[in-house]
């Protein structure tokens, strides 16, 4: 029997969306996880990203998965722990804040290194070791994790005869380490650093954690030797933290069905709000489906079930976190 909830697992808004061709696990604690790809898709179709998100049975059996906020960070309990009350414990600094660079291929920005989009990025515009972008967060913060996302673009390269998977040249396994150099540093009025993280490993792209915080109004990524003679090129510079301000106000929200499939939601715009998180699904104890919106004063569902009644709260948010809405039955 088909469940109302459905689907069980889509991240349509936020850094990366995606979360289809998944699976679906339990720990030894027995949590329940759902592991899917996430669509990057610019070089080629196929590329991208796992997602990994803690799902659950609820009392009535309901299958769901919990991604709310889910491209910020999240503490994994070591432990049994409640998938649907999970939360993210920091906010996003970094968003559209101001950005400088050494320098900028033709084409780029440094802002599409802070744009919450994975699918754009800043590309320095030459490949020798030294080039930088920094983010400004505008004033001193309490950082909490920086996250590096690095990006390709038009890479090119000669593989050895004998590293194809097969005679058809279809599969390429990598023989030689391919490491990715550089530092992440931080400073509190930009001229005074502290080198953070000195990179030297196969992944390039990076998450650093400091758990007791740090003090810090910029960061700066500085590019050393990358795998293949790559250019340095970013499509993420996210710090998240605590913005020690005030949360944005109750977002005031309306939505009506626009199809069989389909339903716009709108809300008055909030001055100091960065975006709205809208919680939607099959009952008000049961708004398992999400969608992640910034800088817009309204969303288009278009992951709706014919002839199945929703309820929608949509929660406001900024750097300093989340300010919960009101739930109401959608309309028409």
């Amino acid at each position: 029997m088909r469940q109302a909830s459905n689907p069980f697992s889509a991240k349509p808004g936020g850094f990366i969306t995606g979360a289809g061709h998944g699976s679906t696990i339990a720990d030894t604690y027995g949590n329940w996880w759902h592991a899917s790809t996430m669509r990057i898709s610019v070089n080629y179709d196929f590329e991208r990203r796992v997602g990994l998100f803690p799902a659950g049975f609820d009392k009535d059996g309901v299958l769901y998965c919990n991604q709310n906020f889910s491209d910020y960070p999240h503490r994994i309990p070591a432990g049994k722990f409640d998938a649907a009350s999970q939360q993210p414990e920091w906010m996003l600094l970094s968003y559209k804040k101001p950005v400088t660079a050494s320098s900028t291929a033709e084409n780029s920005s440094p802002e599409l290194a802070v744009n919450e989009d994975c699918r754009s990025w800043w590309s320095a515009a030459g490949a020798e070791p030294g080039e930088w972008l920094c983010v400004d967060l505008g004033k001193e913060n309490d950082v909490r994790a920086i996250q590096v996302n690095m990006a390709d673009e038009k890479l090119v390269v000669d593989f050895p005869a004998d590293s194809y998977g097969d005679d058809r040249k279809t599969r390429h396994i990598e023989t030689r380490p391919q490491i990715s150099h550089y530092t992440v540093e931080t400073s509190v009025n930009g001229a005074d650093w502290t080198t953070r993280e000195t990179v030297a490993r196969e992944c390039s792209n990076g998450y650093y954690e400091y758990a007791d915080g740090i003090r810090a109004r910029y960061v700066r990524v500085t590019g050393g030797e990358l795998p293949y003679g790559q250019t340095l090129r970013i499509s993420g510079l996210r710090v998240f933290g605590n913005g020690e301000g005030p949360k944005p106000a109750q977002a005031e929200a309306a939505g009506t069905r626009t199809d069989a499939l389909d339903a716009t939601i709108t809300w008055k715009h909030i001055e100091n709000a960065q975006g709205c998180n809208v919680r939607y699904g099959a009952a008000p104890d049961k708004l398992y489906l999400s969608w992640l919106v910034y800088d817009a004063d309204e969303v288009t569902l278009s992951t709706l079930t014919a002839g199945q009644e929703y309820y929608v709260c949509v929660d406001s948010f900024n750097e300093n976190g989340i300010t919960p809405g009101k739930i109401f039955k959608l309309e028409g």
